[in-house]
């Protein structure tokens, strides 16, 4: 059979939908293999340390020690790889040092990525218009198409969030690249967060201001700058609208639940806010959410065996909590706190029984 350069041949290569639909999943696969790829070569050269690798399935951790763990395999055709700045390294350098070392290395490997992908497309694709044979030329074609496909996809989405991030005039972006920081093993301390009202992002929406509300009230919680959450509450809470609607809106309730159970125990509002998001505390078991219900019962209705169930919940997931290592030093922090408080409580109901 001649090669196959001419329109019909190019027709019949191209035709068959189960191929176009196997090579769709194994375009996907390689294509976020090569970044993934990249993404770790370039780690090294911009000297990233690597928290997290997935290698299609395979999963890599890296633990306290400072080690990067093989933690396991579970059939995926993803792959990905999370990268950034040692925390020891951030101590020397300033959050905009920080921020242009990572824009640098999302800018370069997905950028060489993409080159990569697009060369290893266009020779799959030469090369099945040159194969006599229909079958291995329609798979080679067809993969070679999805390659390319996937990699703009991707590219796309990259680009589009860096240009997000690195806006100086975005709370959104402000947002992220704090949350990266923490990310990359950085501790709440070393943030130096400040409140929407010092920011100037006058574009900045109530959605924005929500999102931030969450991670700044956390800060301040770790860091025990308790008498800066009133002025964060306060500004919260002139955010949200009659009917909780958004996800950042409900993570702000579950806050203000938290803030009124504790730090300002006023059980009124705590019950208003826990009961405009009771479906999240219904379907949320994480250890963050099973805290914070440990001081709504125990500081809004004195219950402390219900208070004890939830830290006793709450510390059986915190290992496999999903956030960063400084919100899980966090969490850590605050169920010590709500024992605390437990043992207090046991000791005044013993001395008035006595």
């Amino acid at each position: 059979m001649p090669a196959m350069f001419d329109l019909d041949n190019l027709r019949m290569i191209a035709s068959n939908p189960l191929i176009a639909i196997l090579m769709a999943f194994v375009g996907l696969m390689c294509a976020m293999l090569i970044i993934t790829l990249v993404e770790l070569l370039f780690s090294k050269i911009f000297g990233l340390e690597v928290k997290r690798l997935q290698i299609v399935g395979f999963k890599f951790e890296r633990d306290k020690s400072g080690e990067l763990k093989y933690e396991g395999y579970k059939v995926s055709l993803f792959s990905s790889v999370q990268a950034g700045i040692n925390p020891k390294k951030y101590a020397e350098m300033d959050q905009e040092k920080c921020a242009s070392i990572d824009m640098a290395f999302s800018w370069i490997s997905i950028s060489v990525a993409f080159l990569i992908s697009a060369g290893i497309s266009v020779v799959c694709v030469l090369s099945a218009l040159k194969m006599e044979h229909i079958l291995p030329a329609s798979i080679v074609f067809h993969l070679g198409c999805w390659i390319l496909i996937v990699a703009i996809i991707m590219t796309v989405m990259v680009i589009r969030s860096l240009i997000i991030f690195s806006s100086k005039d975005s709370l959104y972006a402000y947002y992220h690249r704090a949350l990266k920081l923490l990310n990359d093993g950085v501790p709440f301390a070393t943030l130096e967060l400040k409140p929407v009202s010092e920011l100037a992002f006058k574009k900045a929406t109530n959605m924005e201001k929500a999102t931030y509300f969450v991670l700044y009230f956390e800060y301040l919680d770790a860091c025990e700058m308790y008498d800066r959450m009133p002025q964060a509450v306060s500004e919260a809470e002139s955010l949200l609208k009659p009917t909780t609607t958004s996800q950042s809106e409900k993570f702000v309730c579950m806050l203000l639940t938290y803030y009124y159970s504790r730090h300002c125990i006023v059980p009124s509002k705590a019950k208003t806010y826990y009961h405009r998001v009771e479906d999240m505390w219904k379907k949320d078991n994480d250890s963050n959410t099973m805290m914070i219900k440990g001081f709504y019962e125990l500081n809004c209705f004195g219950m402390v065996e219900n208070a004890e169930t939830c830290v006793r919940k709450a510390l059986e997931t915190i290992d496999t909590f999903p956030a960063s290592e400084a919100e899980r030093v966090y969490v850590r922090k605050q169920i010590a706190y709500l024992n605390r408080d437990i043992d207090n409580l046991k000791q005044s109901y013993a001395g008035k029984s006595v």
